[in-house]
């Protein structure tokens, strides 16, 4: 659960600072990202804005995200990440 600060609160009620990385990935490949986070306890909770154009937020704990970034580099080496889906690029075609 994240209050609006952006704060989760976790097991046993630890606080916990969220970060949300915002993607934009082919509207067939969603399924497949969303499979491979949930392969990843607690490394980050995909959440669907735009299916239609693809675009994702990933909320992730700050001190995981290096690991998150990692693991999304190996899955799409040419990928950007943005922490604003105002910068998101134009849509993968596809």
């Amino acid at each position: 659960m994240l209050s609006e600060s952006g704060t989760a609160v976790g097991l046993a009620s630890l606080p916990c600072r969220m970060a949300r990385v915002w993607l934009r990935i082919r509207p067939n490949r969603i399924h497949f990202l969303k499979f491979i986070l949930e392969g990843y306890d607690g490394l980050g909770l995909l959440s669907t804005v735009d299916a239609k154009q693809g675009v994702m937020v990933v909320y992730c704990p700050t001190a995981a995200l290096s690991e998150l970034f990692a693991l999304l580099t190996d899955l799409a080496p040419g990928l950007t990440f943005t922490s604003s889906p105002e910068k998101l690029a134009e849509p993968p075609p596809g």
